[in-house]
């Protein structure tokens, strides 16, 4: 695909001949970077009925999504459905910028594991970040692809704070200290 004669045409020729055509072709509609071709929406998953970190286990039981298992101390914390359904739209609408380059200088850097379970399929994804840039991957694609920062913060940083209904009064994180332990802890060093 070359010069362009006219409006929406292109001058075009097969490789290894010389006859040129005029085509009604748009050349920007023909990109040459491999990015420029990928589908971006590749990782993105749809039907998720479990959803595991280290952290927390959600799962969907008639239509209603509920904590299945969560590490922290303390009463069990009600599950807030905006935040979930906020973070199923991110998981159905994931979306990679690129492919990582260099996936050799990510080898042994910590992961944030996510396991996704469909009624179809288990995916597992490993979130990767290194000098301000994201990563993720996943089980069956054997390439790492590079991710904005907005959904790498957003699904690898899934907790049971992020997902649970706030207190609405002082809007205090569940890892907080209460406050007779804060002050316990602010005391000056005894005699």
């Amino acid at each position: 695909i070359g010069s362009s004669p006219d409006f929406r045409k292109s001058h075009v020729r097969q490789a290894e001949e010389n006859d040129v055509y005029s085509v009604a072709i748009n050349a920007f509609d023909f990109p040459v970077k491999q990015s420029q071709w990928m589908n971006k929406n590749l990782l993105a998953v749809e039907g998720v009925q479990k959803i595991k970190t280290d952290e927390v286990t959600l799962e969907k039981v008639d239509d209603t999504w509920v904590f299945a298992r969560q590490n922290f101390i303390g009463d069990a914390l009600e599950l807030d459905e905006t935040k979930v359904s906020e973070l199923i739209n991110f998981l159905e609408n994931l979306s990679v910028t690129g492919i990582a380059e260099n996936s050799d200088e990510l080898k042994g850097l910590e992961k944030k594991q996510l396991t996704l379970i469909t009624d179809d399929a288990t995916w597992q994804y490993e979130f990767i970040t290194k000098a301000e840039k994201y990563y993720v991957r996943r089980n069956d694609i054997p390439r790492i692809f590079t991710l904005s920062k907005m959904y790498y913060d957003r699904i690898a940083n899934i907790t049971v704070a992020s997902l649970a209904k706030t207190n609405g009064d002082d809007d205090k994180t569940i890892f907080e200290a209460p406050p007779q332990l804060e002050q316990l802890t602010n005391q000056p060093d005894g005699p």
